[in-house]
């Protein structure tokens, strides 16, 4: 499992031209973040870019289904300021982790 926080897998989607599945992550509550963590792992193996693979797993976890990303390369103006907004988020992901 990767551990990301939803503001990790907005940027990355924000990065890969996915804005509308950004939109939609932005609303995703802790257990569904973690969901995206578990698919992310089936793409480790092909692509060496943990943002690509997060990228990859919300587009198939909010969308139902894979498919390639919009951008094949990361713009990287959207990790200029990617500041925690949520600094409880990994203590959640834990507890979240540990009951399972």
């Amino acid at each position: 499992m990767i551990l990301a926080s939803k503001q990790n897998i907005m940027t990355a989607l924000l990065a890969y031209g996915e804005f509308e599945v950004a939109e939609k992550a932005d609303k995703l509550a802790d257990e569904q973040v973690l969901q995206i963590g578990k698919i992310a792992m089936n793409y480790v193996a092909t692509n060496n870019l943990v943002d690509k693979t997060l990228a990859l797993a919300a587009v198939e976890y909010v969308e139902g289904k894979k498919r390639d990303l919009k951008r094949n390369r990361r713009e990287m103006k959207y990790y200029n300021d990617n500041s925690e907004k949520d600094e409880g988020f990994f203590g959640r992901m834990m507890k979240l982790i540990m009951k399972k």
